[in-house]
C-alpha cells in the first residue's frame, strides 16, 4: 500500500490517443436498451478494465453482464488490442451513445494504423441481470448508508473501513453528464497502477446540451495516503447510489479510512455558454 512518503503521486490527465488510433461507432435501432443497465454495465466494464497494466494485450476479451446490458470486448487480432485501446474504445462508445441519447444495441470498431484490432459489443443481456463478472459495487450489492437525503455517509461493502461522507449542496445535473464524467474519471486513472500514490484528479464529460459534469478530487494529508484504488471505489460507490437513488447533483464528499481523512472533492455543473443571437464584430 502506498503512503504519503511515496515518491511520484499521481496527478491524473486524460489519456493521450495512440498514434494511428481510431475508433467506428455503430448502433442498431431495432435493440433498444435500457438506460440505468447501459450506464451501470460500462462503468463497471471500465472499472473492471483497471485491473490491469493499461499497456497490457488484451488477449482474451472480456465480458461484463448487469442490470439486462452486456458489455463485451473482443480482440481480432492476436497481440494488437491492447487494455489502453479497449478503455479507449469504450469510452467512445459511450460518449457517442448519451450525446443523443441513443441507447441501442452499439457495435464500436477499433483499428490502429488502418488495421482492425477490436470490437466492443453493448447489447440486452441474455440473461438480465447478471454480475458473475464484475466487480462487487453495485446495486446487487446494497450500500451500508446513513441519512439518504441530502447530506450522509455509505461505506464499501467490502471494506467497512472505508467511508464517503457527501452532502447534495447545489443543482441538478442530468444522469447522462456524470455517467460521462465518470467514464472520464475512469480512463484516466485507468493509466496507473492501482496501488500508486494518487494526489488529484479533474475529470470533465463532454459538454452536452444540458452542460458538463466536472469531477475534482483531491488527496489530503494522512498516515495512510491515498491511492489510485481508492479512487476508483469511490468513484464506483458515488456513481452507484446516485443511479439507484435517481439522485444526480453536484455534491461535496470527503473519503475516510479507519476514521481518518484521506480525500476531499466535489461534482459541480458547467453550464453550456450562450449560442443564441447576439452581436459579431
Amino acid at each position: 500500500m502506498a503512503s504519503p512518503a511515496d515518491p511520484e503521486p499521481t496527478s491524473a490527465n486524460p489519456p493521450v490517443l495512440p498514434p494511428g488510433f481510431r475508433t467506428e461507432v455503430g448502433f442498431d435501432f431495432g435493440h433498444t436498451l435500457r438506460p440505468k443497465g447501459f450506464f451501470l454495465a460500462v462503468v463497471r466494464m471500465m472499472a473492471e478494465m483497471t485491473r490491469a497494466p493499461w499497456d497490457t494485450v488484451h488477449q482474451n476479451g472480456a465480458i461484463m453482464k448487469l442490470s439486462g446490458v452486456e458489455v463485451i470486448v473482443m480482440p481480432t487480432t492476436q497481440s494488437s488490442l491492447r487494455v489502453s485501446h479497449a478503455a479507449l474504445g469504450l469510452n467512445a462508445a459511450a460518449n457517442a451513445a448519451v450525446q443523443e441519447a441513443l441507447f441501442y444495441r452499439c457495435l464500436t470498431n477499433i483499428s490502429s494504423h488502418g488495421l482492425e484490432i477490436g470490437k466492443i459489443e453493448i447489447d440486452r443481456s441474455e440473461f438480465g441481470s447478471v454480475d458473475n463478472q464484475a466487480t462487487n459495487y453495485g446495486p446487487e450489492r446494497k450500500l451500508t448508508t446513513k441519512n439518504l437525503g441530502e447530506m450522509g455517509t455509505f461505506t464499501d461493502p467490502k471494506d467497512n473501513k472505508f467511508e464517503i461522507a457527501y452532502d447534495f449542496d447545489g443543482r441538478k445535473i442530468s444522469s447522462k453528464d456524470m455517467f460521462t464524467a465518470v467514464v472520464d474519471a475512469l480512463t484516466t486513472i485507468r493509466q496507473f497502477d492501482q496501488n500508486a500514490r494518487f494526489e488529484t484528479l479533474h475529470a470533465v464529460g463532454p459538454l452536452s446540451r444540458t452542460g458538463q459534469a466536472v469531477i475534482f478530487i483531491r488527496e489530503v494529508s494522512s498516515r495512510r495516503g491515498l491511492t489510485n484504488y481508492d479512487v476508483k471505489r469511490a468513484l464506483l460507490l458515488i456513481f452507484d447510489y446516485n443511479v439507484v437513488q435517481n439522485k444526480f447533483g453536484e455534491m461535496g464528499f470527503d473519503f475516510f479510512w479507519d476514521g481518518e481523512k484521506i480525500a476531499t472533492g466535489y461534482v459541480l455543473r458547467l453550464d453550456p455558454p450562450f449560442t443564441g443571437g447576439g452581436a459579431t464584430a
